[in-house]
């Protein structure tokens, strides 16, 4: 078939090329076309916005559509063709790619044009742009040998649809999920997507770690076939089926195992909605407080402990004597509280300087803490001023007993660069056994019981009298004339 006998089947002037052309051996004329059939083509052909084109083994056009002039129409407008540019059907007709794209462009299309006919095999939906630069659009495009009646290939046709838009899209769409994969991989959260089922739909690289596998071997598990250890299942697994079932968020906090680590995981678990508000998955975010644990820890140690010796300090001390206060109304008995000063220990800070000074206390605080029991508690006031707390007294001691071990435990001396110090310390003891005393006041019976010890000549242990409150603030007032006759200053036995 030649393009002659496409032009006795059309009327003249439209999509054909008339020439000269003719063979004889062609049994069939277009003649005995259908008026149906041309009527359908030629409806066809104008109508559609899809670019539909005929070529001939030469790859010259015989017929085109309606989208195939629009296209080209547009594209010469983008390169500063005038807007008032009408090409018509007789324009194409006979032209091949090369006349009508860029040399590269043609020579490539019209080189898999060859190699379709040569293996007479269609290409199906492959998606091609009709420009090398980067302003060209996107066309999924169907091409197929054009057959006569007896099977011989005659040419070419095919089908293009501009697919600008959704291939754009798509880029974008693809642009923003790679950009949003960076942003999760980056993140040290681990970042969960579950469905209904609680199977895994995403995993940032920070989940895939701790789950010891790749993203991929992730998705489409649930937790239990990825065979997590038993305790982390138990909180997990409950709370992200309470999130399905009532579409209220959720928070844990578990441990997990990461090579020879333990981490701890805080854990937020969100509903995903649909537009009708229903439930269609699981977002986790899990963000790991090892640090912030040990920090925490850290900080309620040092909040209630000296930085110096270790010991508890003043606040932990008395909110240890208002706990055993608060026992006593349920549970009678005593409690006994030592207040220890030591004795002229300026002059080891001032002859030796603080570090040695430093030393002392903490020898002091060591010493303090052999001479009491586990349950007991020792606490540094600040300076040299210590407390012992027996909160728990078996009944056959008292609180002079108490005393004496502590006041024993310090008479050894302490060594500093071969030389052995000297440190005594005064004691002041009080015994509760009324609930309703304020535990401040505790605090300030044996702190005068200690200032009475001290003023009879240090070393000593003074059991707290109510006398002894007139005393002290006597003594504050004219301590020479008074010092003398500070009530209860026994010698420790």
């Amino acid at each position: 078939m030649t393009i002659e006998h496409w032009a006795r089947t059309m009327e003249p002037g439209k999509r054909v090329v008339k020439t000269e052309q003719q063979d004889p051996n062609n049994e069939r004329s277009l003649e005995h076309v259908s008026h149906v059939e041309r009527v359908c083509l030629h409806n066809l052909l104008d109508s559609s916005t899809e670019a539909i084109y005929f070529k001939d083994l030469d790859n010259r056009f015989l017929l085109v559509s309606k989208g195939v002039m629009q296209h080209h129409i547009d594209r010469e407008r983008k390169n500063g063709a005038s807007e008032n540019l009408d090409l018509g059907p007789d324009y194409y007709l006979g032209k091949t790619d090369l006349d009508l794209y860029d040399t590269a462009l043609a020579s490539e299309w019209m080189a898999e044009e060859r190699r379709m006919i040569e293996n007479a095999e269609p290409m199906v939906d492959v998606l091609e742009r009709d420009s090398s630069d980067a302003f060209g659009g996107w066309f999924r495009t169907s091409k197929a040998p054009l057959r006569d009646e007896d099977g011989s290939i005659i040419g070419t046709f095919g089908i293009s649809r501009d697919v600008t838009a959704q291939v754009v899209a798509e880029q974008e769409l693809a642009r923003r999920e790679a950009q949003l994969r960076a942003v999760l991989d980056s993140s040290p959260d681990v970042i969960a997507c579950y469905n209904q089922d609680l199977r895994y739909e995403m995993v940032n690289a920070k989940a895939a770690l701790l789950l010891g596998t790749t993203p991929e071997q992730v998705v489409g598990r649930t937790d239990e076939e990825l065979e997590r250890p038993a305790e982390v299942l138990a909180l997990l697994v409950p709370a992200l089926r309470q999130v399905v079932e009532t579409k209220e968020a959720r928070e844990v906090e578990f441990l997990s195992q990461v090579g020879e680590q333990t981490i701890c995981w805080h854990a937020r678990m969100v509903p995903q909605l649909s537009g009708d508000g229903e439930v269609t998955g699981v977002v986790m975010a899990a963000r790991d407080l090892t640090q912030l644990k040990a920090v925490q820890t850290v900080l309620a140690h040092q909040a209630l402990h000296d930085h110096l010796t270790g010991l508890a300090n003043r606040l932990a001390l008395m909110e240890r004597l208002s706990t055993a206060m608060g026992n006593l109304r349920s549970n009678p008995g005593r409690i006994v509280l030592l207040f220890i000063d030591l004795d002229n220990f300026k002059l080891i800070n001032d002859a030796y300087g603080h570090e040695v000074g430093d030393e002392v206390l903490i020898e002091v605080a060591s010493r303090l803490r052999g001479a009491a029991r586990r349950a007991d508690m020792v606490a540094r006031l600040g300076g040299d001023e210590f407390v012992m707390l027996f909160d728990v007294l078996e009944p056959d001691k008292d609180a002079r007993t108490l005393a004496n071990r502590a006041l024993r435990s310090l008479r050894k001396g302490f060594v500093h660069d071969g030389e052995t110090l000297s440190v005594t310390a005064s004691i002041g003891a009080v015994v509760i056994s009324d609930a309703e005393i304020d535990v401040d006041d505790v605090l300030r019976d044996a702190d005068i019981a200690m200032y009475s010890a001290k003023a009879k000549g240090k070393n000593q242990i003074a059991m707290f009298q109510p006398v002894m409150t007139d005393w002290c603030l006597n003594v504050r007032r004219e301590p020479a004339a008074l010092l003398e006759r500070s009530p209860d200053l026994r010698a420790p036995r």
